[in-house]
């Protein structure tokens, strides 16, 4: 039988991780999602969800830590050429920019915590 703790560690972080991908790439292709957030807010909300996307990957799909930060800069890279084919949106280097940021935010959390981890079993 699948424990709570199971599901909750594998599968939502997964789903959720999905869930944001099509909410990224299907959510931003409709009309006025490029209007969302205005400046410098949507700096802040590319950060927020290129962190969290980052988290939900490493703890959902069990990829390295390598892995995952390749694969959510290749995520933010692909949403910002997405928006080349999209009315009234623009790919912006400092849009990229804020998602490397929020993936180098998390993936600094993820070694934090293992540093002080190995140091409590001290």
């Amino acid at each position: 039988m699948i424990t709570l703790s199971r599901l909750v560690k594998s599968w939502l972080p997964s789903l959720a991780a999905l869930c944001m991908l099509i909410a990224l790439f299907v959510g931003g292709a409709q009309n006025g999602a490029g209007s969302l957030f205005s400046p410098p807010w949507d700096k802040l909300a590319h950060v927020v969800f290129f962190f969290s996307l980052t988290l939900f990957m490493v703890s959902g799909f069990r990829l390295s830590v390598v892995t995952t930060t390749a694969a959510a800069i290749l995520i933010g890279v692909l949403d910002e050429l997405h928006q080349i084919w999209l009315p009234r949106r623009f790919p912006g280097l400092d849009d990229w920019m804020a998602d490397v940021v929020g993936v180098a935010l998390a993936i600094g959390l993820i070694y934090y915590r293992k540093f002080h981890q190995k140091l409590d079993e001290f």
